[in-house]
């Protein structure tokens, strides 16, 4: 899991604030993918976190692609591989 192994991490740097402020986006964003899988619907996921100005302004799906990816960026540098269920909620590059 990627919160496992970004926590081990995390302690290899002594807990420094750089390494909770990392830990708090990386928990964000698996909160993000987390919901959008859940909700079975990037608006209504988004929405639930309080961000209905990306919704409406229709950048959700390119702000969604972009967590996704660091996500994906996180789990590579932790010699993870890569989750199938989170490439399966990759939007399509032009939609959103």
């Amino acid at each position: 899991m990627t919160a496992e192994a970004f926590v081990s991490e995390a302690q290899r740097a002594d807990g420094t604030a750089a390494a909770l402020a990392r830990s708090r986006r990386c928990a964000a964003r698996h909160d993000l993918a987390a919901a959008v899988r859940r909700l079975r619907s990037k608006e209504e996921a988004f929405r639930l976190f309080g961000k209905e100005a990306a919704v409406s302004s229709r950048n959700h799906g390119k702000m969604l692609r972009t967590e996704l990816a660091r996500i994906a960026a996180l789990r590579e540098g932790l010699g993870l591989p890569p989750d199938p269920e989170l490439a399966a909620l990759q939007p399509p590059a032009g939609e959103g």
